[in-house]
């Protein structure tokens, strides 16, 4: 399945990566698993896809699903959805790696540590290997005045391209 956006316009002066997200309905019996789709690009290289089931048909068949993936802006012509029984090799996105006390959020570019708990939001960020945010903190102002103490943090959506924490 070919993908055309409708954005490349706006990005013309963009050399980084971007996050795109889409949606593409499926014919009933057409597809029973995201276990093997694969995004490639014009020139066959498969690029990294996380992949998400929104809704099936009747006959338990997949009926909508959910994509997103990083690309270059110069990627975006020629894209191709496949489903395929084998993977080959994935090009890096984004990985967050669980550690002891927190997760290590790695873009390429970007680095991120976030704390499982404590009083910092988030121990630090990095661009480019160069410091640019130390023990971030969340404020919240209630009219009450309360406390917060120890924040506990959850991985909602796992995956290699979005992730959520």
């Amino acid at each position: 399945m070919k993908l055309h956006p409708l954005f490349c316009n706006s990005t013309t002066e963009i050399n980084e990566r971007i996050s795109i997200t889409w949606g593409v309905p499926w014919k009933k019996g057409e597809l029973n698993s995201v276990n093997h789709l694969m995004l490639q690009n014009k020139n066959k290289q498969n690029i990294a896809l996380q992949s998400q089931i929104q809704a099936y048909w009747p006959d338990g068949s997949v009926k909508w699903t959910k994509h997103s993936a990083n690309l270059f802006k110069k990627e975006l012509d020629g894209l191709e959805l496949t489903n395929a029984n084998q993977q080959g090799s994935q090009q890096p996105g984004t990985m967050i790696v669980k550690k002891k006390n927190g997760w290590q959020v790695e873009t390429g570019r970007m680095t991120c540590f976030i704390p499982i708990k404590g009083e910092n939001w988030i121990e630090e960020i990095t661009v480019d290997q160069k410091l640019l945010i130390k023990r971030g903190k969340l404020v919240l102002q209630l009219e009450e005045h309360k406390q917060l103490h120890d924040q506990w943090w959850t991985r909602e959506v796992e995956g290699t391209v979005r992730s959520i924490l």
